[in-house]
């Protein structure tokens, strides 16, 4: 089953992106922190052209930990497809781990070196089937995610594309004040800020 996502960026403080949410109905659902580490073997390499393939080459080590769910550790692999820039395709392999810093070991070991750490604090807020995610990110600010858990596998690239317009207005419709940019890349952005690029 393939599903589909945006982030957008928030123009506005969280405390009132939260209220419009709650007078709308939407309940809040998770209360976490989040740290993504990403790990490559190609970071030598590493330039603005290739930011994206390099990333879909990385493995992430994930953390995610706070109230509602219990502390959880992953490793995760990810490979994205594109069409004009934006994510028409996702698949995610994770497996859960016991102990971030040892595999941390394992993969450098291996060859492997720190690209870039994600930083975030989120919170769920849920209506229904609608799940938006508000996500405080380290050095990029207030974002707001919304993954549709519909099936999308047999879904052309043109109709993905058009149904994430129709998420951005969904989102929109809320009243918030949100960037034209509905497929901000959080690792992508914070390698350019990192490295310069």
């Amino acid at each position: 089953m393939q599903t589909i996502e945006i982030t957008v960026k928030v123009n506005e403080d969280k405390e009132s992106v939260k209220s419009k949410l709650i007078n709308r109905g939407f309940i809040q659902t998770s209360d976490e922190h989040g740290h993504d580490i990403y790990m490559t073997k190609d970071l030598d390499k590493l330039n603005k052209d290739n930011i994206l393939s390099i990333l879909n080459d990385s493995i992430i080590l994930r953390h995610h930990y706070g109230d509602y769910r219990i502390d959880r550790k992953w490793i995760v692999s990810k490979n994205k497809n594109y069409k004009d820039n934006m994510v028409t395709s996702e698949e995610i392999i994770s497996v859960l781990i016991d102990n971030i810093d040892k595999m941390k070991k394992i993969l450098e070991k291996d060859g492997y070196k720190v690209l870039v750490e994600k930083k975030q604090y989120f919170n769920d807020f849920t209506k229904g089937d609608i799940v938006f995610i508000l996500e405080e990110v380290d050095d990029i600010g207030l974002l707001i995610e919304y993954e549709n858990k519909n099936d999308f596998t047999d879904k052309t690239s043109e109709e993905i594309l058009e149904e994430k317009l129709k998420m951005y207005n969904t989102i929109k419709e809320m009243g918030i004040d949100i960037s034209d940019n509905y497929d901000i890349k959080k690792a992508y952005d914070l390698i350019i800020k990192k490295y310069n690029l």
